[in-house]
Protein backbone atom coordinates (compact mmCIF):
# COMPACT_ATOMS: atom_id res chain seq x y z
CA UNK A 1 0.00 0.00 0.00
CA UNK A 2 3.30 2.66 0.73
CA UNK A 3 4.39 1.97 -2.24
CA UNK A 4 1.07 2.75 -4.06
CA UNK A 5 0.95 5.77 -2.54
CA UNK A 6 4.08 6.81 -3.12
CA UNK A 7 3.62 6.23 -6.70
CA UNK A 8 0.37 7.68 -7.51
CA UNK A 9 -0.14 10.37 -4.42
CA UNK A 10 1.95 13.83 -3.73
CA UNK A 11 3.70 13.32 -0.48
CA UNK A 12 3.19 16.71 1.16
CA UNK A 13 -0.52 16.72 -0.24
CA UNK A 14 -2.07 13.61 -0.75
CA UNK A 15 -3.43 14.92 -4.15
CA UNK A 16 -2.91 12.88 -6.71
CA UNK A 17 0.50 13.41 -8.95
CA UNK A 18 1.29 13.82 -12.36
CA UNK A 19 1.00 10.23 -12.73
CA UNK A 20 -2.23 9.49 -11.35
CA UNK A 21 -3.57 12.24 -13.31
CA UNK A 22 -2.45 11.34 -16.13
CA UNK A 23 -4.63 7.80 -15.61
CA UNK A 24 -7.51 9.74 -14.36
CA UNK A 25 -7.41 11.78 -17.37
CA UNK A 26 -7.26 9.30 -19.93
CA UNK A 27 -10.14 7.50 -18.43
CA UNK A 28 -12.51 10.43 -18.11
CA UNK A 29 -11.50 11.16 -21.45
CA UNK A 30 -12.29 7.75 -22.83
CA UNK A 31 -15.66 8.14 -20.63
CA UNK A 32 -16.63 11.65 -22.63
CA UNK A 33 -15.87 10.04 -25.94
CA UNK A 34 -18.44 7.11 -25.21
CA UNK A 35 -20.87 9.47 -23.89
CA UNK A 36 -20.37 12.28 -26.39
CA UNK A 37 -19.70 14.59 -23.24
CA UNK A 38 -17.84 17.68 -22.79
CA UNK A 39 -15.00 17.71 -20.31
CA UNK A 40 -12.24 20.37 -18.47
CA UNK A 41 -9.04 20.87 -17.59
CA UNK A 42 -8.00 23.61 -15.53
CA UNK A 43 -4.09 24.33 -15.06
CA UNK A 44 -3.32 26.71 -12.06
CA UNK A 45 0.22 28.32 -11.07
CA UNK A 46 0.17 30.20 -7.76
CA UNK A 47 1.09 33.98 -8.61
CA UNK A 48 4.17 34.93 -6.18
CA UNK A 49 5.02 31.44 -4.54
CA UNK A 50 8.82 31.92 -4.03
CA UNK A 51 7.66 35.42 -2.84
CA UNK A 52 6.45 33.31 0.08
CA UNK A 53 9.58 30.47 0.28
CA UNK A 54 11.87 33.74 0.36
CA UNK A 55 10.60 35.68 2.51
CA UNK A 56 8.87 33.11 5.16
CA UNK A 57 10.92 29.63 4.78
CA UNK A 58 9.90 26.64 2.85
CA UNK A 59 8.49 25.26 6.00
CA UNK A 60 5.87 27.99 5.28
CA UNK A 61 5.33 27.43 1.81
CA UNK A 62 4.40 23.98 2.38
CA UNK A 63 2.19 25.09 4.77
CA UNK A 64 0.88 27.55 2.23
CA UNK A 65 0.47 24.08 -0.16
CA UNK A 66 -1.07 22.02 1.91
CA UNK A 67 -4.08 24.60 2.58
CA UNK A 68 -4.08 25.67 -1.29
CA UNK A 69 -5.09 22.06 -1.96
CA UNK A 70 -7.86 21.58 0.88
CA UNK A 71 -9.46 24.96 -0.48
CA UNK A 72 -8.89 23.51 -4.11
CA UNK A 73 -10.65 19.95 -3.16
CA UNK A 74 -13.47 22.57 -1.18
CA UNK A 75 -14.64 24.04 -4.77
CA UNK A 76 -14.87 20.59 -7.34
CA UNK A 77 -17.44 17.78 -6.66
CA UNK A 78 -16.12 14.26 -5.33
CA UNK A 79 -15.71 12.73 -9.08
CA UNK A 80 -12.90 15.43 -9.80
CA UNK A 81 -9.51 15.71 -9.82
CA UNK A 82 -7.35 18.03 -8.11
CA UNK A 83 -3.29 17.12 -8.81
CA UNK A 84 -0.28 18.73 -7.49
CA UNK A 85 1.96 18.31 -10.88
CA UNK A 86 5.14 19.78 -9.15
CA UNK A 87 6.25 23.08 -7.13
CA UNK A 88 3.46 25.56 -7.15
CA UNK A 89 1.67 23.88 -9.96
CA UNK A 90 -2.14 22.12 -9.60
CA UNK A 91 -4.19 20.86 -12.71
CA UNK A 92 -8.36 19.97 -11.87
CA UNK A 93 -9.96 17.95 -14.56
CA UNK A 94 -13.56 18.56 -14.34
CA UNK A 95 -15.31 15.02 -16.48
CA UNK A 96 -18.98 15.45 -17.78
CA UNK A 97 -19.51 19.35 -17.31
CA UNK A 98 -22.70 20.54 -19.07
CA UNK A 99 -21.53 23.59 -20.64
CA UNK A 100 -18.17 24.61 -21.24
CA UNK A 101 -19.49 27.54 -18.87
CA UNK A 102 -19.57 25.42 -15.67
CA UNK A 103 -15.62 25.37 -15.54
CA UNK A 104 -15.63 29.49 -15.89
CA UNK A 105 -17.40 28.56 -12.79
CA UNK A 106 -15.41 26.57 -10.71
CA UNK A 107 -12.88 28.59 -11.86
CA UNK A 108 -14.70 31.89 -10.18
CA UNK A 109 -15.27 29.87 -7.02
CA UNK A 110 -11.35 28.48 -6.80
CA UNK A 111 -10.35 32.33 -7.30
CA UNK A 112 -12.66 33.31 -4.58
CA UNK A 113 -11.76 30.94 -2.37
CA UNK A 114 -7.70 31.97 -2.75
CA UNK A 115 -8.54 35.06 -1.89
CA UNK A 116 -9.19 34.80 1.90
CA UNK A 117 -5.74 35.18 3.12
CA UNK A 118 -3.96 31.91 4.69
CA UNK A 119 -2.69 31.83 8.22
CA UNK A 120 1.25 30.56 8.38
CA UNK A 121 2.34 30.42 11.77
CA UNK A 122 2.24 33.73 12.85
CA UNK A 123 2.05 35.51 9.70
CA UNK A 124 -0.78 36.03 7.20
CA UNK A 125 0.03 35.44 3.45
CA UNK A 126 -2.20 36.46 0.67
CA UNK A 127 -2.87 34.24 -2.57
CA UNK A 128 -3.66 34.44 -5.79
CA UNK A 129 -3.87 31.76 -8.95
CA UNK A 130 -3.70 31.63 -12.53
CA UNK A 131 -5.59 30.07 -14.46
CA UNK A 132 -5.53 28.51 -17.78
CA UNK A 133 -8.14 26.17 -19.37
CA UNK A 134 -8.84 23.51 -21.99
CA UNK A 135 -11.87 22.04 -23.15
CA UNK A 136 -12.78 18.84 -24.67
CA UNK A 137 -14.02 18.79 -27.36
CA UNK A 138 -14.13 22.55 -28.00
CA UNK A 139 -10.04 22.38 -28.04
CA UNK A 140 -10.41 19.06 -30.10
CA UNK A 141 -8.09 16.37 -28.95
CA UNK A 142 -8.42 12.54 -27.85
CA UNK A 143 -5.40 12.94 -25.92
CA UNK A 144 -4.30 13.86 -22.62
CA UNK A 145 -1.05 15.03 -23.59
CA UNK A 146 -2.47 17.20 -26.08
CA UNK A 147 -5.40 18.43 -24.16
CA UNK A 148 -2.96 19.42 -21.40
CA UNK A 149 -0.44 21.32 -23.79
CA UNK A 150 -3.71 23.65 -24.59
CA UNK A 151 -4.28 24.84 -21.45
Amino acid sequence: MLAHQLAYFDSLTNLPNRRMLMDRLQHALTQVKRFHRALAVMFLDLDHFKRINDSLGHDAGDLLLVEVAKRLSNCVRQGDTVARTGGDEFIIVLPEIAHPTDATTVAEKILAALQDPIQLGGQRAEMSTSIGIALHPVNGTDDALDLMKKG
